[in-house]
């Protein structure tokens, strides 16, 4: 039998479709070509970015096990945990979240989307980057266990909500793009745990699009990025009884703009921020759409996609995260104040 996507379970949290608008102003910028983009920041308010439409997956499948709490990791500015917070907010689950990072103190009070998951109340551990890169997922097991002995019954979802459940998002992203002949050709997206690539590359290859994806990193490397895809695929393929096909050559993961590391804005990110800013109303953030963008504008510049051809930016969101990054916030200071 066919695999009927839509019929997976899912809760309902995220406002979609998302709309598709057209980057006209910024066209001369890359010499006449149209951009379009997939307004994935516009997915809710709280639940804003690309997370939320895993977490309609995932908690709905939390809630049908049975749970009342749900346990994620991230780094203290992740988008992910801010929309698990504020999901499970949404359907009654209680969160808990272990970040990278330090707890905030007087001199350091809480920004960003800490200041969200602390105003929605999540339940906050903090973990060195140490434990958080080698012990994370056994922390989460632990404070399983924990509260399974208070009488709880958890759900743990993993970093970015990235597995095979979770890609059923975007699955979902890629069916309210157009098909036919007005399909697009080139899409552009930010990578950071994988399962929004897997999502978009099972999505293209059920509804036999031909649309080249270029996968842009926010940290690590090509290589890593490569094999969590595929193992998501591969997971995918298994739980839902299905063989797609999927060949490395039908998309390309780039790791040449991270810049200086993870989330650290530099001279052409801030620039490329700026400059959408100011000719279309849209903001992109330091950590993941900033760089993406850059690296969208060195394809077209560089040929990497060939002139006339239908372009998408998928925007997965992270303005919370633009809103305390201290060195775009240091560059707006110098901006001259208005004479008359």
């Amino acid at each position: 039998a066919a695999f009927d996507w839509e019929k997976v379970p899912r809760v309902n949290l995220a406002q979609l479709p998302t709309p598709i608008v057209t980057l006209k102003r910024f066209a001369h910028v890359v010499d006449g070509v149209e951009i379009d983009m997939k307004r994935d920041d516009l997915t809710g308010l709280l639940v804003s970015g690309n997370k939320v439409r895993k977490l309609e997956y995932l908690l709905a499948e939390a809630l049908a096990a049975g749970a009342d709490s749900v346990i994620t990791v991230g780094g203290l500015q992740s988008n992910h945990c801010r929309a698990t917070a504020a999901a499970c907010r949404m359907v009654g689950l209680e969160p808990y979240l272990i970040l990278r990072g330090e707890p905030p103190t007087h001199a350091s009070p809480p920004d960003g989307n800490l200041f969200l998951d602390l105003i929605l109340d999540a339940h906050v551990m903090y973990v060195t980057p140490e434990q958080y890169a080698n012990e994370r997922v056994a922390i989460c097991e632990e404070l399983a266990t924990s509260l399974r002995g208070r009488g709880h019954t958890p759900y743990i979802v993993p970093e970015g909500g990235s597995n095979a459940l979770g890609a059923m998002g975007y699955v979902r992203m890629m069916a309210e793009l157009p098909s036919g002949p007005s399909s697009y050709d080139y899409i552009v997206v930010s990578i950071g745990s994988a399962g929004t690539l897997a999502g978009m590359l099972i999505g293209r290859a059920l509804f036999h699009m031909h649309a080249r994806i270029h996968a842009v990193c926010a940290c690590d490397s090509a290589a890593k990025f490569r094999a969590e895809t595929r193992d998501i695929v591969t997971h995918f393929e298994s739980r839902f009884g299905l063989t797609l096909g999927i060949s490395d050559d039908e998309y390309d993961i780039v790791d040449d703009c991270i810049g200086p590391g993870y989330g650290q804005l530099y001279d052409e990110e801030e620039k490329v921020i700026r400059e959408l800013a100011r000719r279309e109303g849209v903001l992109l953030d330091p950590s993941y759409t900033g760089k993406a963008f850059v690296g969208l504008l060195r394809l077209l510049r560089g040929g990497g996609i060939p002139p006339g051809k239908r372009v998408l930016f998928v925007h997965t969101g992270g303005l919370f995260g633009l809103m305390c990054n201290k060195a775009m916030q240091l560059a707006l200071v110098a901006t001259p104040s208005l004479a008359m």
